[in-house]
């Protein structure tokens, strides 16, 4: 802020002020600073000038621009440590999660003793399912970075991934007492997943509207819109839309606010969704009308939430393979990646199409932490739980007593401690177990 103060036009100190911005969560001041040091850009030398250029694209969602920049530094010079680092999440992001492993290996050889190249390495190794080098990354880190918040945050994302809610209980309150508001506001966060997959959803909303307070705080936006995002799918999975409507207002004119207009789509597309999921059409209409124009006029490049708005809503009006047909588009646009709150939708629309062992295969991607992307761990949480009674009954009308009574009893085990008003899904599913194990024998 001094070196852009001394001169407005110096690139390389508004690029630092936007990785450091969009590393703590505001994303608005962030492409502030990666659009001025693009606008300076011709000042520079040809590789902070792809740097600069890479920058410039991430922020509108161009991975594969963005992608092309990194590569071009790459060859010229195969260790320049944030091209490598930021080619391997920007790979990562697209879903080509092998290549983000190779190059994440690159980072922990070049800059040993930097503590983000250790924790994208075991964020990919988690998504692959190699837990042992996941552990060992965390083990590293604890005795290069201890009390780092990124050897906390390896520490929590390792022991969801290995369904040690304890765990992550532990790592989740020590990174909630962080003297940075940024990081304790990320640790409420976490510490509100063990309790959504337990079914004790009050308890949850609670810490994420302690999160978004904090997070407010420091105008770390994107951890108010993951905490909008967290408790729309949590209050849907209880089947208590109320629950999530109050903070969409919120969110909603803090997305019209933000500068920065792939973000504040983003913001706008996930108040629509959780509008859909609750049949609020209206007012999913009308935001989603918004977002269209936004997309329109704004340069960045949409990501496939409105296409999933759109897929929900027509659910919800009985158009089941329109809305499959839009959730082909979201993944599309979104790189290939289909989002778990997607896959959930695209089992439902299965469903209600007949189509049981296809809704059994979307179902099922979501009753493990398997290829668990770090953007997805919130809603996972309330999600992993709704899958396994949703799979009890598609198992049932498919004749396969033996998976349902897996699936149903799972579903009872994760919320043996739900909220009381849930408690009575929870002794149908028991009673429905009972049953078919009768029957059986």
């Amino acid at each position: 802020q001094q070196a852009v103060r001394l001169d407005t036009a110096f690139a390389m100190a508004h690029r630092a002020l936007g990785i450091y911005f969009g590393n703590t969560g505001n994303p608005s001041a962030a492409q502030n600073h990666i659009d001025r040091a693009y606008r300076f850009g011709e000042r520079l030398v040809e590789r902070e000038r792809f740097l600069v250029g890479a920058g410039y694209h991430t922020f509108r969602n161009r991975f594969d621009s963005a992608a092309y920049y990194y590569e071009l530094i790459l060859d010229r010079d195969p260790d320049v440590f944030t091209a490598v680092n930021n080619l391997g999440d920007i790979y990562e992001r697209m879903g080509r999660y092998e290549d983000a492993l190779q190059l994440y290996r690159r980072t922990v050889e070049i800059a040993p003793d930097m503590a983000v190249g250790h924790l994208n390495l075991a964020s990919v190794a988690r998504i692959l399912d190699q837990p042992e080098l996941a552990d060992s990354v965390l083990d590293v880190m604890r005795v290069r970075f201890p009390g780092s918040s990124s050897t906390g945050w390896v520490g929590a994302g390792n022991a969801y991934i290995a369904d040690d809610l304890a765990g992550l209980d532990s790592v989740a309150r020590e990174l909630a007492t962080d003297p940075s508001r940024v990081v304790s506001a990320w640790g409420l966060l976490l510490l509100a997943y063990a309790p959504a997959m337990r079914g004790e959803i009050g308890r949850a909303i609670a810490l994420t509207d302690s999160a978004a307070e904090r997070a407010a705080e420091t105008g770390t936006n994107l951890i108010i819109y993951l905490s909008l995002w967290s408790r729309e799918h949590w209050a849907f999975a209880a089947g208590m839309p109320e629950r999530a409507r109050p903070y969409r207002q919120e969110v909603r004119l803090r997305a019209t606010e933000e500068d920065a207009p792939f973000f504040q789509h983003l913001g706008l597309g996930f108040v629509a969704f959780g509008s859909a999921l609750t049949g609020d059409l209206e007012e999913s209409r009308d935001i989603l009308a918004a977002m269209d124009s936004l997309a329109e006029v704004a340069d960045f490049r949409p990501a496939g939430i409105a296409h999933a708005v759109r897929a929900a809503i027509a659910l919800q009006e009985d158009r089941a393979e329109e809305s499959v047909d839009h959730l082909r588009r979201a993944r599309a646009a979104d790189y290939g990646v289909l989002f778990r709150p997607y896959r959930l939708l695209l089992g439902d629309a299965y469903a209600a199409l007949g189509r049981l062992a296809e809704a059994a295969a979307q179902y099922d991607t979501l009753t493990s932490t398997y290829r668990l992307d770090f953007r997805d761990n919130g809603v996972h949480a309330a999600l992993r739980p709704l899958a396994h009674e949703r799979l009890g009954s598609i198992y049932l009308a498919l004749g396969d007593t033996t998976s349902a009574v897996e699936h149903l009893s799972a579903f009872a085990e994760l919320w043996q401690h739900a909220d009381p008003e849930l408690q009575p899904r929870v002794e149908s599913a028991r009673r429905l177990v009972a049953q078919l194990a009768g029957e059986k024998t």
